[in-house]
C-alpha cells in the first residue's frame, strides 16, 4: 500500500501538474499565420529533404500568410585531411545554396544557406553511409528550423 502511495505521489501528480501548465510548442503549425502554397526544389537530395521538412507549413488555408518558397540547395562530401598513405582521414559534409521566399509573387527575401559538418572516416562503410545520412538530416533539420524562425519574422513585417 505504501508503495502505491509513492507511485502516485511521483508519478502521477507531477503529470497532472506539467499537463495544466499550459506548455505549448513554440513552432507548432499552430503559432504560425504563415503558410507555403507552393515550395519548388532542385534535384538535389537536400532540398527534398528540406521540402519534406517544411511539408507542415504547406497549406490551404487562406486566411494565413501566403509565401512560396523556391529551394536550391547543393550538398558535397569533402575530404578535410588524409594521412600518410592518401586515405581519407576526416571528411566534411557541406551544404549550401539559397532559398528564394515570395509574397504576391515579388521577391520577398533570400536565405542563403552555408552549413557543414566535418567526421572521422571508418572502415566500415556501412556505417560511415549511416552516419552521413543522420548528418544530412540533422543539417537540413537545422535550415529548416532557421528558416521557420526567418519566417515568422516575415509575417510580422
Amino acid at each position: 500500500m505504501m508503495k502505491f502511495k509513492k507511485l502516485i505521489i511521483f508519478f502521477f501528480i507531477p503529470i497532472v501538474l506539467l499537463y495544466g501548465c499550459g506548455f505549448e510548442a513554440v513552432y507548432s503549425v499552430k503559432n504560425t499565420n504563415f503558410r507555403f502554397s507552393e515550395i519548388k526544389t532542385n534535384d538535389e537530395r537536400v532540398s527534398a529533404i528540406l521540402k519534406n521538412n517544411l511539408s507542415n507549413y504547406y497549406s490551404s488555408d487562406l486566411e494565413k500568410t501566403d509565401f512560396k518558397i523556391k529551394i536550391n540547395l547543393e550538398q558535397s562530401r569533402n575530404i578535410k585531411s588524409k594521412n600518410k598513405k592518401g586515405e581519407a582521414l576526416v571528411y566534411s559534409i557541406v551544404i549550401n545554396g539559397e532559398i528564394l521566399i515570395y509574397r504576391n509573387e515579388k521577391l520577398e527575401s533570400t536565405f542563403n544557406v552555408n552549413e557543414f559538418f566535418d567526421y572521422q572516416n571508418t572502415s566500415n562503410k556501412f556505417d560511415l553511409s549511416e552516419y552521413e545520412e543522420n548528418i544530412r538530416r540533422n543539417l537540413t533539420s537545422k535550415i529548416s528550423n532557421e528558416l521557420i524562425i526567418k519566417m515568422i519574422g516575415l509575417q510580422n513585417d
